[in-house]
């Protein structure tokens, strides 16, 4: 369900009738002011979308910085590969690879999560080819 922030909730007007033959009446009972009953209303918007969203867990802040950190580990990527085509794979490349490599937080969208899980791990298997042909040499 999409919430939309700007649309008023409004209460629902329709009535579920009961099925013939349901046993069951509501009246007032004789001699009672039924007119000076006050009427029942719907109970209004309490909280903000922001606060819909902090019940639900999904931190607005915490999936932007999440999606900041995945691009940013692609971007670490990237200057990992034009290292080594370049022949030059300098240490401070490494650095902010292994820096952004871990430390990955649920966001609460399953979808962004696996995008960055995936990311993780690419950069994961990059750091270990890496160690392991330093090793080699």
């Amino acid at each position: 369900m999409k919430v939309d922030p700007y649309r008023a909730l409004t209460p629902s007007t329709s009535a579920r009738r009961a099925p013939d033959g349901a046993g069951f009446t509501l009246s007032a009972p004789a001699g009672a002011d039924v007119a000076a009953t006050p009427a029942v209303r719907a109970a209004g918007v309490v909280a903000t979308i922001d606060a819909v969203m902090a019940l639900q867990g999904n931190d607005p802040d915490q999936r932007r910085r999440q999606r900041r950190r995945g691009a940013e580990t692609l971007d670490a990527l990237d200057q990992i590969k034009a290292g080594l085509l370049e022949g030059a794979l300098t240490p401070e490349r490494l650095a902010a690879l292994k820096a952004l490599a871990g430390g990955r937080e649920p966001t609460g969208d399953t979808g962004l999560d696996a995008v960055l899980k995936q990311i993780d791990l690419r950069a994961q298997v990059e750091l270990a080819k890496l160690a392991k042909g330093s090793r080699a040499q």
